[in-house]
């Protein structure tokens, strides 16, 4: 049955308007006469006769007097004449027909709700709504006056029986008031209803796209992913959604399970579950422009710089996706951010890690390489770092800076560098400055120089042990391993042979560091000729060594014929050197030494051994060298078995006793050079002078660098030096 509860006011006019003659035509020319072609060949003629607004007048004041007395039909033809008048009446007066006639653009979108309806109905249903929309020329006007004048208590669908066809009835109705609430509702107190068709036309059903309006009232703004939540629900099947967010980082606070786990679950292969998230990624990857094609969006910037706002989306828009995930689809929909990131590394979690997503000002990217930045930090926290290093940020993005820019977007491209700095690297922003913290720890022979730094004077083995092992448990620094490895370093020298060691710093102060010999030998080499009494060589070597006795210096230099000999003029003793010949007044004193006794060569080896930690080596000069041809030949003689059984049991006992201090004598290595050129520049803040060994090692590494040819990860730590020389000249 239709309402004519607006029937009566095309009786009340006497005059209709162009609008009411072209909306009457249609009901009449579409609608009554294919519904009775006879009846409208009878009204053919008169309708010729009349003028638009006198035959529309006729039909709506149509009743049997006029039918009979008027235009002289017959009983049959009265009825059937009558009838469709009332058709058309009953068209015209219901309230909503006008405002669907008036309102196409809108109604055409309730064909997808029609089929939304319809989906899960039975198929002689579907058919016979198929049949009936196409009676009504596929128009949804059409549609919508059609069924206003079914009676649903007669109604009969071609293909259904009585009760299916009143249930396509109903079906039909419940789309007619959908079409009303398109049509009725003020746009402007309504505006969300705006969007309904644009939703449907993306496959949202009515229960998705009342969501969607509701989270729009709540969150004020269109809710982008609701929308593309239902998108990926719609589109994709159960089991390509348990994939989409168990294998990718779509889910927050949901780790990516392991595909071999969700294989076995979905009993799949581990190469299919593969494929299928490749899939899904593709998919998901997609959706915001589909979105963005769809015409719904309002333009609305979202606010992703921190945990907040991420935790506001999922809030208001019911979504439980995770940050990257967000930020992803926000990249594509939003004409004024650009993505800084590997977006597929952040969905996969590749290598076990992410590194995190950014969205920056597009303007601004296009004179400022956000990525160039985001990859200098990077480089900059993994260089090898000995001490803190702190830098402006301003200072720090002008240098990055390639072309004059104004100083407001200076200023905008510093604040978008520190969102990046807060979201990503926390620990490396400390106000307005960047900070990169220590990140290695010297090695031992530099910690020992650390420590004589500290102290400020020449300290023992067991004194630098102590200290070693109260800051740095995990090394395990005996005080036998602390002349090792304080020689190892340049800076550091031993103090005559006591096991107390100082830096060569102080060679002209009183800590100064070297043996006796080293002392005479220097005094001697002031002097010409090089010779000088006992009593004014211990004279100046008591300026650097406490507690100094003419026999313990005597006997010490005596020791090594090949760089001292004894003299003596008159009753005093003088102290020369070996290779200068002295006129005939010295009278150089005979040293018989003959071959030393077995057991004295062992003692002193074993002292030598004791004292330096290590056994002597054959490349050094002077004693050293003939303690090590003395333990070479013996074991030599061992082997052949020459040596009698009390000295290989001597031999035997050396090896056992101190044979883990066997070591060969190194080169300065790479590192060592690495790190007192960084000390250097770092405490001084200047370079070396250019005349020196450490400027002249960095010259050359620098051309091996230069060139390409430089061990990489020898490169890695260079390129730090190499911006702080840069940063210096």
């Amino acid at each position: 049955m239709c309402r004519a509860e607006d029937e009566s006011k095309w009786f009340e006019k006497s005059e209709f308007t162009d609008q009411d003659i072209c909306f009457l035509n249609y009901i009449y020319n579409n609608i009554a006469i294919k519904e009775y072609p006879e009846t409208s060949l009878l009204l053919c003629n008169i309708r010729n006769q009349l003028t638009e607004n006198q035959f529309f007048k006729m039909v709506m004041q149509m009743n049997t007097d006029i039918a009979r007395k008027t235009l002289g039909f017959g009983g049959v033809q009265t009825r059937d004449v009558i009838s469709m008048c009332n058709m058309v009446r009953c068209i015209a007066g219901h309230l909503g027909s006008r405002k669907v006639f008036e309102c196409i653009r809108k109604t055409d979108i309730a064909v997808i709700f029609i089929k939304e309806k319809l989906k899960n109905e039975h198929i002689r249903i579907i058919h016979a709504y198929e049949s009936f929309w196409e009676s009504c020329d596929r128009s949804v006007v059409t549609f919508y006056m059609k069924v206003i004048v079914i009676n649903r208590e007669t109604v009969k669908f071609q293909g259904l029986n009585h009760k299916k066809s009143q249930k396509l009835y109903d079906i039909f109705k419940n789309v007619l008031a959908y079409i009303d609430k398109l049509v009725v509702v003020d746009d402007e107190s309504h505006p969300e209803m705006i969007l309904i068709p644009n939703l449907i036309k993306l496959g949202l059903n009515e229960r998705q796209c009342n969501t969607v309006l509701t989270n729009m009232k709540k969150c004020g703004h269109f809710p982008i992913f609701t929308t593309l939540s239902y998108l990926f629900e719609n589109m994709t099947n159960n089991r390509q959604k348990d994939i989409f967010r168990r294998s990718l980082n779509s889910v927050y606070g949901k780790p990516i399970e392991d595909l071999n786990n969700i294989a076995t679950s979905l009993g799949l292969s581990r190469e299919r579950v593969r494929q299928l998230r490749e899939e899904c990624y593709t998919q998901a990857t997609k959706l915001p422009c589909v979105f963005l094609n769809s015409e719904l969006s309002d333009n609305y910037q979202y606010k992703v710089q921190t945990e907040y706002d991420f935790n506001l989306i999922r809030e208001e828009e019911g979504v439980d996706f995770s940050n990257e995930y967000i930020t992803i689809c926000i990249s594509y929909f939003s004409v004024d951010y650009k993505l800084i990131g590997d977006s597929r590394k952040a969905m996969f979690m590749s290598s076990g890690t992410s590194k995190p997503l950014y969205l920056v000002s597009k303007r601004l990217s296009e004179f400022f390489d956000f990525d160039e930045f985001v990859s200098s930090i990077d480089q900059t926290i993994y260089e090898k770092r000995f001490f803190p290093y702190r830098e402006d940020l301003e200072a720090y993005v002008r240098r990055l800076i390639g072309t004059d820019i104004v100083t407001e977007d200076i200023y905008a491209i510093v604040k978008e560098c520190r969102q990046i700095l807060q979201k990503g690297y926390p620990d490396n922003i400390i106000n307005s400055q960047i900070y990169f913290p220590t990140n290695t720890r010297k090695t031992i022979p530099y910690l020992i120089e650390d420590i004589l730094h500290e102290f400020n004077r020449p300290m023992t083995a067991e004194e630098i042990s102590s200290i070693l092992k109260e800051r740095y448990p995990d090394l395990e620094q005996s005080s036998g391993k602390i002349g090792p490895n304080a020689l190892r370093n340049s800076n550091i020298i031993a103090v005559s042979r006591t096991s107390t060691y100082a830096l060569t710093e102080w060679d002209y102060t009183e800590k100064r560091g070297g043996t006796i010999r080293n002392l005479a030998e220097e005094y001697l080499n002031s002097l010409i000729p090089p010779i000088a009494s006992l009593a004014e060589i211990c004279s100046y070597i008591s300026k650097f060594r406490s507690d100094i006795k003419e026999n313990s210096v005597k006997a010490n230099l005596w020791a090594e014929s090949n760089r001292f000999s004894i003299y003596y003029k008159g009753n005093t003793i003088y102290i020369g050197l070996s290779s200068y010949n002295y006129d005939k007044e010295y009278i150089l004193q005979g040293k018989n030494q003959g071959r030393r006794s077995f057991m004295n060569s062992i003692e002193l080896l074993e002292n030598f051994i004791k004292q330096h930690g290590r056994f002597p080596y054959s490349s050094v000069e002077g004693e050293e060298a003939r303690l090590s041809r003395f333990y070479m030949v013996s074991k030599a003689n061992m082997r052949e078995g020459i040596l009698s059984p009390d000295k290989i049991a001597e031999i035997e006992r050396i090896d056992t006793k101190y044979g883990s201090l066997k070591t060969k004598k190194e080169r300065v290595p790479w590192e060592e050079r690495f790190e007192r050129f960084v000390k250097h520049i770092t405490e001084n803040d200047s370079l070396p002078r250019q005349s020196s060994k450490e400027y002249a090692w960095y010259e050359e590494n620098k051309a091996l660098y230069d060139a390409g040819m430089l061990d990489s990860h020898r490169a890695k730590s260079f390129n730090f030096l190499v911006k702080i020389v840069e940063r210096m000249l």
